[in-house]
């Protein structure tokens, strides 16, 4: 079990890597729970999020995923890079679509990190889900 301080910690990491003005800054995911090997975030699209057709666009669907797997291995304490990502969309999300993604580790080798994410809406609908492996570059200090 993953120590509340050490989560502190890697909460403050996070929230530090989004004001350096990366994808993630992008994002700008919301952490709401973040316990050993999951994550859950809570996110807004924003006007620059949308396709041609004032939905979502995928691949900020596909962005939101990969964060999310991202936050969720935070607490395996190692660096790490998406090798693969498969999504499937299964219903459309809009401006005001209020999003909640759930991420897990489902298995953490020491060299590949692989996790599940569901993107849902406050209703309980699954909108997105995903499935990463990670390749582990080394382990994470903060």
């Amino acid at each position: 079990m993953i120590k509340k301080d050490l989560i502190e910690k890697l909460k403050s990491h996070y929230i530090t890597m989004i004001a350096e003005k990366n994808f993630d800054h992008f994002i700008n995911p919301q952490i709401i729970k973040l316990e050993d090997g999951e994550a859950e975030v809570h996110w807004q699209a924003k006007p620059d999020h949308l396709n041609r057709f004032g939905a979502v666009h995928g691949g900020a669907l596909a962005g939101l995923i990969d964060t999310v797997a991202a936050i969720a291995s935070l607490t395996k304490m190692k660096r790490i890079v998406t090798i693969e990502l498969n999504v499937s969309y299964i219903k459309a999300a809009n401006i005001s679509t209020h999003i909640i993604a759930k991420g897990k580790v489902i298995h953490a080798g020491r060299s590949l990190l692989r996790t599940s994410v569901e993107l849902m809406n406050a209703e309980g609908d699954i909108l997105t889900k995903g499935n990463l492996t990670f390749f582990v570059l080394g382990d994470l200090t903060l």
